[in-house]
């Protein structure tokens, strides 16, 4: 009988790799937000105007995302897999930017409901 490979030692680190991204994540959050203090720029108006940006754009990542699964598929067809971590982080995406997006849409509603005269 012929035993299966243990699995390769970079098969197993994925959890590395997700909790070095986050690491970096968190880290230029912080350390946009010092900067841009520094500069006397508010951290709110820029973080609100990126999650507009998101909000607006979120589907160009599902197109991107899509085009790397289709080149990945020509490259490499062994290893051409949707993973459940995808699947995850592709309905976070979808939630996320509906939710943005509508709660932007409530916004310009109450907006122009509200006037200063």
């Amino acid at each position: 009988m012929t035993d299966a490979p243990a699995p390769s030692r970079s098969a197993r680190s994925g959890c590395a790799v997700i909790s070095g991204v986050l690491l970096i994540s968190i880290g230029s959050l912080f350390l946009t937000n010092n900067i841009l203090s520094f500069m006397g720029i508010s951290s709110f108006r820029v973080g609100m105007q990126a999650l507009v940006l998101y909000g607006a754009y979120w589907p160009l990542l599902f197109i991107a995302w899509g085009a790397f699964k289709i080149l990945e598929r020509f490259r490499h067809p062994e290893r051409s897999y949707v993973t459940a971590a995808e699947i995850v982080i592709l309905a976070w995406i979808l939630v996320l930017g509906l939710v943005i997006r509508g709660a932007g849409r409530v916004a310009e509603e109450i907006a122009e409901d509200v006037s200063l005269d």
